[in-house]
């Protein structure tokens, strides 16, 4: 997923992402296919995959 700026740097704001269940799937070597395992995911936030600046958890019921 990519997120277009929406701050200049020192701003602080505040944002609300959508995430569809189907871009927390993971591949299935036993099913053969795409599963949503129910439990806690880290989703992180940053510049690029070595700039994380923002950590979230969140639980897949």
């Amino acid at each position: 997923m990519s997120i277009k700026k929406l701050t200049q740097k020192g701003d602080r704001k505040e944002v609300t992402l959508l995430v569809a269940a189907t871009e927390l799937m993971h591949w299935s070597e036993e099913n053969h296919s795409f599963v949503l395992t129910k439990g806690k995911v880290v989703l992180e936030v940053g510049a690029s995959s070595v700039d994380i600046r923002l950590k979230s958890i969140v639980e897949i019921q």
